[in-house]
C-alpha cells in the first residue's frame, strides 16, 4: 500500500509513536530483570514483539545494552541474554513487581 500526501505524514508519525512505545516498554522490562540477563524467549512473553529488532534499535540509539555470553565446554561462546549495563539499572516500582516476580522465579 503507498501513502501519499496527509496519510503518508499520518501514517509515518503513528509507526513512529508505536516504535518510540516499544521502546520504553522494553527499556522497563531490561530495568526491572535488573542483572538478570533476559532472552529473545523471555522478551517474547513479556509481550515484546520483534525484540531481536527492537534491541538493535536501542543498541542504534545509544542505550546501554549488554549481550551477556557464557563459556561453552569446546571454547566457544554462546548469547545467554540481554539486560541494561549496570549504571542503567533501577529499582522496579511498585506497580511493575510483578513482572520482577516472574523474571527471578525462572
Amino acid at each position: 500500500m503507498i501513502y501519499l500526501g496527509r496519510e503518508a505524514g499520518a501514517r509515518t508519525a503513528h509507526m513512529a509513536v508505536t516504535i518510540d512505545r516499544r521502546r520504553q516498554e522494553l527499556l522497563q522490562i531490561l530495568r526491572e530483570a535488573g542483572k538478570q540477563p533476559l532472552t529473545y524467549r523471555d522478551l517474547e512473553a513479556f509481550g515484546i514483539q520483534q525484540p531481536a529488532n527492537l534491541i538493535y534499535e536501542l543498541e542504534l540509539i545509544g542505550q546501554p545494552v549488554e549481550r551477556v555470553y557464557r563459556n561453552r565446554a569446546s571454547g566457544t561462546k554462546a548469547l545467554v541474554g540481554f539486560r541494561l549495563k549496570a549504571d542503567e539499572q533501577t529499582v522496579p516500582s511498585p506497580a511493575r513487581r510483578s513482572r520482577s516476580a516472574v523474571i527471578r522465579n525462572r
